[in-house]
């Protein structure tokens, strides 16, 4: 499970065909992930939707473009 390998606190489904599949998966994925031993034993997990809506990739990738940019690299900040 992605929570046990990633140490989430918050595992956020989402895409194109998410809206039509939400409700079914969630009534599964949601006592899953409650039952989990590993996850209890950390801290509690939260399952949800996004906010974002059917461009979710698109908006994910264009971030990850704009952090790199944007954002102060660490290799960058070293005095030579």
């Amino acid at each position: 499970m992605a929570a046990i390998l990633f140490d989430a606190g918050t595992i956020v489904f989402g895409g194109p065909l998410w809206p039509q599949m939400a409700e079914p998966f969630l009534a599964v994925i949601e006592p899953m992930v409650a039952s989990s031993p590993f996850v209890k034993a950390v801290h509690p997990t939260t399952v949800t939707s996004t906010r974002v809506g059917e461009h979710v990739a698109a908006v994910g990738a264009a971030c990850l473009v704009l952090d790199r940019t944007l954002s102060a690299q660490p290799g960058s900040l070293v005095l030579r």
